[in-house]
Parts: C-alpha cells; structure tokens; sequence
C-alpha cells in the first residue's frame, strides 16, 4: 500500500465533522453522501433512541450518519479543514471502496516535517513524512471491494510541523458513519518523558547525532499515554510539548510554559483557544516538573524555587477542577525524575513535595479525586532513547503501573 505525495488534483474530497475529545466543528463536503450534519455538543452524533428488538437485547448504538471523525485537539476555526498541531491527532473514516488519499497541508517548522502513521483496517503502514505546503497522499490503493477503515495519526509534535487536513478522497467510494466513540476519555499534560521524544533512536549512541529533537525520532503512539489509553480502551487527549515546565521551560528565555499552553487548540497559535466544556476527560495525568529543574539554557538560571513550582501546581490543578468538576487527576512524579542529575537540585525531591502539597490541600477541602502517584525511578538500563529518554521496556512499565492506579481508584474494570 503505498504512501506516496502527489501534486494536488481536483478531485471531490471528504471532509467530516464529527470531532472527538473536545473538538468543534468543521463543514465540508462528504465526497457524494450528502451534507454531515454538525456535531452534538459532546462530539458524537446522537442516534435515535434504542427499541427493543423482542429478544430482551438492545440493539447496537447508532454511529450516527457518514462522517468523518476527529480524536485530540484540533484548531476548526478555518472552515476548509481543521488543523493539528497537539500530537495524538487522529482522522478515521469508514468508507466503502477500494482506494483513498488524503489531502493535507504542512507548515514550515524548523524540526520538521509532521510525520503521521497511517493504518488501513487497523493494521498500521509505513510511517508517512509529510512535505511542506499542500500535498495529496495516498494511503491505500486495490483493496478489496466492500467497507475499510482509515485512521491518520500525528505522532509528532507540533514544534516539528502542524497540519491542516483538507479531505479523504475515497476515488468513487463512499464515506460510511463513523467507527462508535470509546466511552472513557484521558487526557495526558506532559513534557518529553510522555511525547516518545527519542524513541526512534533507541539503541544509538548519545544524542542521536545531535539531532534528538527532529520528528524522525519522536513516536508519540509508542510512548506511554497512548499504550496507557489503548490498555483502557479509551481515547486520548495529548497536551505535550517537550522542554515546558510549570516555572521553568528548558529553554529559559521561552516563558510559555505549559499552563499557558493548555487552552490553546494549536499550541504554536496564540490566538487559538480549545473549548475546554465541549467535552470533559475521566482522567488527567499530569506529569510536569523535570524541566523546572534541569539545567536551563542556553544560560542556567537555577531550578524552580519550591514554592513558586508548587504554586503553579496548585493553580493548574485548581483550573482543572474548575472545567472538569468529576475527572480524576493523577499528579504524577515520573520515573526519570531523580536528585542526582542534575547534582544539587534535588529533582525528584521537590517535585514529589510539591505534587504531594497540592494533592493533600486538595483532599483536605473535601477533593477526594486528586491523587499523587509515582513509578519506581527509571533504571539505565530503560533510558535506551535519544538524550537519555525511556525506551520501549520503559514506556510498558509507565503504561502498566498507571493502568493499575487508574483501575483501582476509578473502579473501572
């Protein structure tokens, strides 16, 4: 199946409006099906009520009619396609056919392109590069006749590239409604240690040539959020970017940390802001904290002082209590966290006092869905990406121990 650029044609192109976790609308043409009608307020479209069906079992959910549906946080301002610039971005479509392209149009970013994965029926291809400007790619050609599902997904962030989806194309084929929504939604705030910053480069030497930081090696469906998701049966709501912190970015001239980040729909534009109400999440993992403490560049000016970095703790989780009254927030001091690198900043201590200050604040005042949560600290031996990031048996161990906190204050089974 090949994945091959081409320059644009006309062609009648796809364009649903269905958007998932909190995403708003966007119009456009469904390539022959008719108008898709805009979404409900909770991202899905609602479907007459169920009837029985006289043998005591309900019948299926309604999916809803032909539409495309959209996963993460998309910037819908632009009423020709809706841009990604979060990583996690996923557009899926049902379709009946045997070929589809898409349409997408990349922004010059200094690290970049975006590279996306592309999956046909669930089962995933070739990593796709994209080239800077409007391009139409294609992503599965000969299938057999009859229904397919297609899914993009933006596994880098937006620093390496944001990308404006401008349609499927399903060649004379048919856009079908939408695969039916997961009924738990998380969201994870995080920095490099959960953007599979490096992954890629996992087994190399160093820094991976010095180019640790491009999209080549950044492999967000890899880490652990998404693994975290996938065990949950959920969908996710990735608000990362590598280097931010709460008081502190890595870069320390950049004052845009991740709270000011947080209710951008596209995290590069400032003049985007995301409907925090549209749709709230069960669960919020924030793990923020190691870049407060590392040391700054491109000139250090020491780590986060203890009571500023809590305080910026404290606003963001009250913030978050504020839009999602029912979520459960996990604060969590993630296992790279340690006090012997960098020496004397006590890393892992501060971060840990703080995360816990803020939790039994919250707890006291009758906040019962806060909690601090701590992995075992990394061992080398996981820290086999770029730069010293966790690799594949790291971003399991993440995955697993958090799926066990979540079940078991959530109850979820």
């Amino acid at each position: 199946m090949a994945m091959k650029a081409t320059t644009m044609r006309a062609t009648s192109m796809a364009l649903g409006v269905v958007l998932a976790v909190a995403c708003s609308s966007s119009g456009g043409d469904t390539g022959g099906t008719g108008p898709v009608p805009s979404p409900s307020p909770t991202g899905t479209q609602p479907g007459p009520a169920p009837t029985s069906t006289g043998t005591g079992t309900p019948p299926p959910p309604d999916p809803g009619p032909p539409a495309i549906q959209f996963i993460g946080r998309f910037d819908t301002r632009d009423a020709t396609g809706p841009v990604a610039g979060w990583p996690g971005a996923r557009i899926i479509a049902n379709f009946e056919g045997t070929a589809v392209t898409a349409r997408l149009k990349e922004d010059q970013m200094p690290d970049g392109p975006s590279e996306w994965d592309v999956a046909i029926d669930g089962q995933w291809q070739p990593r796709m590069t994209l080239q800077v400007g409007d391009h139409t790619y294609d992503l599965a050609k000969d299938l057999t006749p009859g229904k397919h599902t297609v899914e993009l997904f933006k596994n880098t962030e937006s620093q390496t590239g944001v990308t404006q989806f401008l349609g499927y194309d399903f060649h004379g084929g048919t856009l079908l409604p939408p695969p039916l929504r997961a009924s738990r939604h998380l969201e994870v705030v995080g920095d490099s240690d959960v953007a599979g910053y490096g992954y890629e480069g996992a087994g190399q030497p160093g820094n991976c040539g010095g180019e640790a930081w491009l999209a080549k090696y950044q492999n967000f469906r890899a880490a652990w959020g998404q693994r975290l998701t996938d065990r949950l049966n959920a969908d996710l709501e990735g608000v990362v970017f590598s280097g931010k912190g709460f008081y502190y970015n890595a870069w320390r001239p950049d004052t845009e940390t991740i709270d000011v980040l947080y209710p951008r729909s596209n995290p590069e534009d400032v003049s985007s802001a995301f409907d925090l109400k549209k749709e709230a999440p069960d669960v919020i993992v924030i793990a923020i904290g190691g870049n407060d403490y590392n040391l700054g560049e491109p000139s250090d000016t020491g780590p986060a002082p203890l009571d500023g970095f809590t305080d910026k703790a404290r606003t963001f989780t009250a913030m978050l209590r504020s839009n999602y009254p029912q979520a459960h927030i996990f604060l969590m001091a993630y296992a790279v966290l340690t006090d012997d690198d960098p020496p004397g900043r006590l890393k892992r201590t501060s971060v840990v006092t703080a995360y816990n200050t803020v939790v039994n604040e919250r707890n006291a005042a009758g906040d019962s869905r806060v909690y601090f949560v701590a992995p075992q600290a990394a061992d080398y031996t996981e820290l086999t990406a770029c730069d010293g990031h966790g690799g594949p048996e790291y971003h399991e161990r993440i995955a697993t121990f958090l799926e066990g906190e979540i079940r078991e204050k959530t109850g979820w089974k």
